[in-house]
């Protein structure tokens, strides 16, 4: 029997962990996902972890869940939105309400308290696994980063640098609009694409099933626009706010860069050490 015949939450928690509980903050209880770093996308993060909240709604119309359960569930997701359209305070909002993590408690409840044919025949005699939305939880933690140290070194390193310059392109357009050359068309449009491109790209390294696919599609993005690197280094007096050696140094930087790319991407071995 297949994992999601034995527990029919078994994506949506998942997706839900990662979301809102994937990390612990140092010396703090509190847990964070990638949700509140999706906040930081002006429009465009807000919508695209709406989204992704919705698949939880989308399992408990298809588990058959009570209309009253589903309206809760979203009644959660739009107060959460109302408040990411607040500067700072959604951002805050999006730390300490956890919005995945009540609707995943309020589905697992749910299943657990009024089994239906449907999600008994999936479910079998599997009791869901709790989730609490307190910071004193359980809340089980996805292996979100490599066994490896300098894999995982790797790995944010890379993640750090498409993540604030994704940002970097939203925050500061016009710098990347004039460092293309003139050669390019749609210098804007060009600064806005690739900046989601990057952002996306870098949230999915912290998602294991999909960081293979991440690191081709950083890989290529990185191959595409180093010819504007080139650029700089070549033509070093239409740039006079940047030092030449800097320039030197961002090349050498960006070969550094796909190799790491390359390597913090790569599948692991199982780890076979006893634990």
């Amino acid at each position: 029997m297949t994992a999601s015949k034995q527990d029919p939450l078994r994506g949506v928690r998942q997706l839900a962990v990662l979301l809102d509980g994937a990390w612990q903050v140092p010396f703090t209880r509190w847990r964070i996902g990638l949700d509140p770093l999706l906040g930081l996308i002006p429009v465009v993060g807000d919508l695209l972890s709406a989204l992704l909240s919705l698949t939880l709604v989308w399992q408990a119309r298809k588990l058959q869940a009570p209309t009253s359960l589903q309206a809760r569930m979203l009644s959660n997701i739009a107060l959460d939105f109302a408040l990411g359209s607040i500067p700072v305070i959604g951002d805050l909002a999006d730390v300490a309400l956890h919005r995945n993590l009540r609707n995943l408690a309020l589905l697992e409840d749910w299943l657990h308290a009024s089994p239906h044919p449907e999600s008994s025949a999936e479910a079998g005699s599997l009791e869901p696994e709790p989730v609490s939305c307190r910071q004193n939880s359980r809340t089980p933690v996805m292996p979100i980063l490599p066994q490896s140290k300098l894999r995982t070194a790797a790995l944010l390193f890379v993640f750090l640098w498409f993540f604030a310059g994704g940002l970097g392109h939203f925050f500061s357009p016009d710098f990347f609009a004039n460092i293309m050359p003139d050669y390019l068309p749609w210098h804007y449009p060009a600064v806005y694409i690739s900046g989601v491109f990057e952002l996306i790209g870098a949230l999915a390294l912290l998602y294991p099933p999909l960081r293979r696919a991440a690191g081709i599609g950083l890989f290529v993005l990185t191959l595409v626009v180093t010819p504007v690197n080139v650029h700089m280094w070549l033509n070093p007096q239409d740039f006079p706010d940047v030092s030449e050696a800097f320039l030197s140094i961002r090349l050498v930087i960006q070969v550094f860069l796909l190799y790491c790319i390359w390597w913090s991407t790569q599948a692991e071995a199982p780890n076979t050490r006893p634990a």
